[in-house]
């Protein structure tokens, strides 16, 4: 047996592994695979550093050889790359061979302690063991966020803002079906808004262009509301 997280001793060290990680197990349904997943600051966009910026990172133990796969960071480079927090994990993987899929939420930290609480859930997180030897890799395909509140609500798409990360400017892209207002927030770490703006808008797809060539290089976060849904993602200043 081998001791992975001890997750209601707060801050506590076992093995490398934290307590704040957060750690959650899956079975595969047959019960010869587990799947560890924690949620760590463990990439080269956001090095350590107290957990602010973690990632769903998993390792596949096989039950039969007793053998670890290496650690796969399931999230970096994906759109949730950083904004991992409070993530959690389904009881089992689905699939019964190579690739399991590995059903992942997780609730994204804003800003302030006053907008609502949006919950994501990672599609395509497919993990294939065909080396399943020790040390051997998983690997993950296929990353794509969706946010909860665009689900129940599908007749609105905000897209991800482009480029992110950026250096001079980037673009948000709304498909709206109906007219209606739209607001548009973007702030920092420290929850001071940076960028604001209002319109009434038509039906159709709309294109905004967020100047961020004076910013400061770091961490915002913009926020798209109307009166139907309310999205916030993360954005990174080079």
């Amino acid at each position: 047996m081998q001791l992975l997280d001890k997750p209601n001793t707060f801050r506590g060290t076992f093995g490398g592994i934290t307590e704040d990680n957060r750690g959650q197990v899956a079975l595969s349904q047959a019960g010869d695979k587990v799947f560890y997943v924690w949620f760590d600051t463990d990439t080269n966009s956001f090095p350590g550093g107290e957990n602010t910026n973690p990632d769903a990172i998993s390792r596949m133990f096989d039950v039969a050889t007793g053998n670890w796969q290496s650690t796969t960071n399931l999230t970096q480079g994906s759109a949730a790359d950083g904004v991992v927090t409070f993530g959690y994990v389904a009881n089992h993987a689905g699939g019964t061979s190579s690739p399991y899929r590995l059903p992942i939420g997780y609730q994204q930290m804003t800003a302030t302690d006053v907008d609502p609480v949006v919950f994501h859930y990672l599609q395509g997180v497919d993990v294939f063991t065909a080396a399943a030897s020790a040390g051997s890799f998983c690997t993950a395909i296929g990353q794509k966020l969706t946010t909860v509140s665009n689900l129940s609500n599908n007749s609105n798409d905000v897209t991800e803002i482009y480029p992110n990360p950026t250096s001079g400017s980037s673009v948000i892209e709304v498909n709206m079906k109906k007219s209606a207002n739209l607001s548009i927030e973007v702030s920092n770490m420290l929850g001071q808004i940076v960028y604001a703006t209002n319109a009434r808008l038509s039906a159709g797809t709309h294109k905004f262009t967020v100047e961020t060539g004076k910013w400061n290089s770091g961490v915002y976060f913009y926020t798209v509301k109307s009166a139907d849904f309310n999205v916030t993602r993360k954005l990174v200043r080079e």
